[in-house]
């Protein structure tokens, strides 16, 4: 019997440490260290994707699981969703919860959990885009989460890590080491992917044709991230100071406090005061968040600055309104150009700059530009709000600051307004026997156009006929004597033009004096050969009539453009030439 319990003692340790054999180990079904797994296609969706999972055996082989099998608890199992030909992976949800794609490996395609519970996979699959893409990640090693940002684009337009970019585009992805870091290496995957690197600043992908998978390094330890720390007391009487929680330091308003600093504020009020509200960046701070009957908060510093106020009222008396201090005035080197002013809207009352408002006042604000001169920017506290202003008959713009909730500083810029062109009215007749036009600079106007002031207006009068000629000019009830057929007229005012024609008397029986003839000379149309005064004209090589006078020996052409005319006189044509 001693040499039996002897035996025993050897082999039960010598079966723990090679494994039961298989027929002698518990079902997969009862073994309390085993975990189900189940995994499918979304209903509907079986002929578009298949599955392969596994994890790794005692001796390091894969041990391959199907749907509705169990595997040891604790191990990692890697699960592959092949979508078929046409179709790629839409989403995974793992035991009712939609997976981050982040979590995902390869378009969505591989997930590799640690399982230590049950798993019941569905995966959702959609038709494959016509162009391929393929998921571009970027991130920062283990341990330097914290040390950079990313900045990246595909074709030039922002992406964020584990985009799905189209295949061919230009992907640029830019590290932004967190001041006091530097990059040290990027590491990319597949090993053959094609990129180039602009130093350690930089990678480009100039057309993607893969999965990119990009990670990297970086050394030096992260400057602290500050934020500045305001802090005053609105209202009543007392004091408020600001303590570091752990190390007591005492800090100012306005002091620049590192990330993550706890910061305790103490309100003391005075004898006979007491803590009625905090705020913070303007909001009530609840009840539950303040300690000490409510005179300490306790606020830890994150990136973003912060302003913290108690407010004071006595004993027994309703708090007194907090006030803001008004600021307001016209850019430096602009205050010839005009003014700015506010005014309490329900008083009238104008309130000087510089001067505190009770919260909850309505303000109206109101900018009046000298002349010649307008707004150009109104920015209340650093916003721009000249857009929403109201401009009034009289030139002045206004805005209502309605229920005022803290301090203003308005500053108002001017500039010089546009030239402003002044027009008038052109009309223009022609008395019976003709027709006029007008022109401005070669473009023709009609009667009642306006024309811009210093304008020259160049009107031409027509007759209807060689019977007749242009006998005057009436520019605004002023009478010209001149047979021209052209008339300039500078515009200076509202401006009325008449021409006059009259008709020519028939001469008869003219005996012309041998040799009848016409020529230029000295910038007058000479005609010879006539005994006494006989219609003349003078033909363009348009056809046009530009001249005609009863004469005995011409009339001057020198205003004419130079070219070949024909005259007509006594019955014959004759070709001239000006030049």
């Amino acid at each position: 019997m001693k040499h039996y319990y002897l035996l025993k003692l050897l082999i039960v340790p010598l079966l723990l440490l090679v494994g039961l054999p298989t027929a002698g180990r518990l079902s997969a079904q009862t073994d309390p260290a085993t975990v189900k797994f189940s995994i499918s296609a979304a209903e509907g969706q079986g002929a578009t994707v298949k599955f392969t999972a596994y994890y790794t055996g005692a001796d390091w082989s894969m041990v391959y699981i199907n749907t509705g099998g169990t595997m040891p608890s604790g191990k990692m199992l890697t699960i592959i969703a092949q979508p078929m030909a046409g179709y790629t992976i839409d989403k995974w949800v793992v035991n009712g919860r939609e997976m981050n794609r982040l979590d995902l490996l390869y378009n969505q395609t591989k997930y590799e959990p640690f399982v230590k519970e049950d798993l019941d996979i569905v995966v959702y699959t959609k038709k494959a885009p016509e162009t391929p893409e393929y998921e571009v990640r970027f991130f920062a090693a283990e341990g330097s989460e914290e040390k950079v940002t990313f900045e990246a684009t595909a074709n030039g337009n922002p992406i964020q890590d584990g985009a799905l970019v189209q295949e061919g585009s230009k992907v640029v992805i830019k590290a932004l080491p967190a001041p006091g870091c530097t990059v040290l290496n990027w590491m990319a995957s597949p090993y053959d992917l094609q990129y180039t690197s602009n130093g350690k600043e930089s990678v480009t992908i100039n057309s993607l044709n893969t999965n990119a998978r990009f990670k990297v390094d970086l050394e030096g330890d992260p400057l602290p991230v500050q934020s500045t720390l305001n802090f005053a007391v609105a209202a009543g009487e007392g004091t408020l100071k600001a303590v570091d929680a752990e190390t007591a330091t005492r800090y100012v308003t306005g002091a620049k406090v590192n990330k993550g600093t706890s910061i305790r504020f103490t309100a003391e009020p005075k004898e006979g005061w007491e803590v009625y509200r905090w705020t913070k960046n303007n909001e009530t701070i609840a009840p539950e968040f303040l300690e000490t009957d409510g005179k300490e908060f306790v606020h830890v510093v994150t990136a973003q600055d912060v302003t913290v106020k108690v407010y004071f009222k006595q004993v027994g008396q309703d708090p007194l309104p907090e006030t803001f201090v008004v600021n307001y005035s016209v850019k430096e080197g602009q205050e010839s150009m005009g003014a700015v002013k506010l005014t309490d809207k329900a008083t009238g009352d104008e309130i000087p700059s510089g001067q505190s408002v009770p919260e909850g006042t309505t303000l109206l604000l109101t900018v009046t530009p000298n002349k010649d001169y307008e707004p150009s920017s109104v920015k209340i506290n650093d916003v721009e709000l000249l857009q929403d202003m109201t401009r009034t008959q009289d030139n002045a713009y206004t805005y209502e600051i309605a229920d005022l909730t803290g301090a203003l500083d308005i500053v108002v810029a001017f500039n010089a307004t546009a030239p402003q062109v002044k027009s008038y009215k052109v009309t223009f007749t022609a008395s019976e026997g003709g027709s006029l036009k007008a022109t401005v600079d070669g473009n023709a106007i009609n009667s009642g156009d306006s024309v811009e002031e210093g304008k020259e207006v160049l009107f031409t009068a027509v007759p209807a006929s060689s019977e007749w000629v242009v006998e005057k000019w009436t520019v605004n009830v002023v009478e010209t004597q001149s047979d021209k057929a052209t008339f300039a007229v500078t515009v200076k005012g509202d401006t009325k033009v008449q021409v006059t024609f009259k008709k020519l008397t028939p001469v008869q029986h003219v005996q012309p004096a041998a040799p009848l003839g016409a020529y230029i000379a000295g910038g007058r149309l000479v005609v010879t050969g006539l005994s006494k005064a006989a219609p003349v004209e003078m033909i363009a090589i348009t056809g046009q009539t530009v001249r005609a006078q009863v004469t005995a020996t011409g009339f001057g052409v020198s205003d004419l453009a130079n070219g070949i005319y024909l005259v007509k006189v006594a019955g014959s044509v004759f070709k001239v030439i000006k030049r």
